[in-house]
């Protein structure tokens, strides 16, 4: 779509739907009631077998700014995707179904950027788990920030340092996309990737973004992961799904500038620290895995020469694991498994949430 085509002011929000029967209503209803109106409303059935399609029809029905899209299920991925073809607002939002929004979410984005003209602005968020909210967020920033180019580099290259589970590059939801970038530039969601598809597409859409807008206020809230069986199947299905969004923060920084040397030390050091992760994560959603399916991922996971070349650069902050590096470079696969089983059950729920929008 020409930018010419995109209605002014205007801001869609992006909801994928798949199962989410229990969580849709208050998602929604946050959404229809916010202060700024100038909105459009796209749920995206992804296939949905429960009553979440229907949910969605009479919420349509209901209000003229909202429109269903039903489809085959085909992931997050797919369904976001088809959100921004269908889309016709200057700016693209997404939301998922098992979260919410404060009533002047939308508002302080909108004002945001407006006067600062960022092509993406990014808003706080405060955590709930099983309905009680956890206002102790620490987020990246400390106060309002509005980075420019090389300070988006920094930013990443600090990632990749230590890898956060609420870095403003691991999640696309509570941000205020540009519409004509994500468009006219083909950023779209890789359908491939069913975990770190947020990061990949984060990445690709920073290339051809100016500025950076961050809002301290809180206008999101996130909730802890509802559904464990999708993600535990998603970290089965793609457990190197870590490497393509890896290839893209590399390609990016490379473009950058960021010297050669110094990028593989990085890029290494998150391969460690992801692979670490993804097997932790396995434990955590993998509570019906077989003994055997476990094993074979994580030896999969352990014997991939690219891990096993880059554990020299791993370089672990305080809380990462010093001893499961030493168990893969041993290729001690039960060893390995045994201590992230361990590490697993310590786990925040919210941490694993996280690990599903990456």
């Amino acid at each position: 779509m020409a930018n010419g085509a995109l209605v002014t002011g205007l801001v869609s929000i992006v909801i994928p739907v798949y199962n989410s029967e229990r969580h849709l209503p208050s998602c929604v209803e946050s959404a229809i009631g916010q202060s700024y109106e100038h909105i459009e409303l796209l749920l995206i059935d992804d296939g949905s077998t429960d009553g979440s399609g229907k949910l969605c029809d009479d919420y349509a029905r209901r209000d003229s700014r909202i429109r269903v899209e039903h489809s085959s299920n085909g992931g997050p991925a797919s369904a976001r995707n088809l959100g921004i073809a269908q889309s016709k607002g200057e700016f693209l939002f997404f939301l998922d179904s098992d979260d919410c929004l404060e009533r002047n979410a939308i508002g302080l984005l909108v004002e945001n950027q407006e006067r600062t003209q960022a092509d993406l602005v990014i808003g706080d968020f405060t955590t709930q788990h099983s309905g009680v909210q956890d206002t102790d967020t620490n987020f990246l920033f400390p106060e309002d920030t509005l980075m420019l180019k090389g300070d988006v580099v920094s930013r990443t290259v600090e990632y990749l340092s230590k890898p956060t589970a609420y870095s403003f590059l691991t999640y696309v939801w509570g941000k205020l996309f540009r519409a004509s970038i994500l468009k006219d530039k083909q950023v779209l969601f890789n359908p491939s990737l069913r975990i770190f598809e947020d990061i990949d597409l984060n990445i690709r859409y920073l290339r051809d973004a100016g500025s950076v807008s961050y809002i301290k206020s809180k206008i999101y809230i996130y909730t802890g992961w509802p559904n464990a069986g999708a993600t535990a199947s998603a970290i089965r299905s793609y457990p190197l799904a870590y490497k393509s969004a890896l290839s893209t923060i590399q390609s990016f920084l490379s473009a950058r500038g960021v010297p050669a040397a110094k990028l593989e030390r990085d890029i290494g050091n998150a391969h460690v620290y992801f692979a670490i992760r993804i097997m932790i994560a396995l434990f955590r959603h993998g509570q019906r895995i077989s003994i055997w399916k476990a094993r074979e991922l994580v030896s999969m996971i352990v014997s991939d020469p690219d891990l096993r070349n880059n554990l020299g650069y791993y370089s672990p902050a305080r809380g990462d694991s010093r001893i499961i590096p030493q168990l893969i470079r041993l290729n001690l696969t039960a060893a390995t498994m045994a201590v992230c089983l361990y590490k697993a059950r310590k786990r925040r729920p919210s941490a694993s949430k996280a690990l599903a929008h990456a």
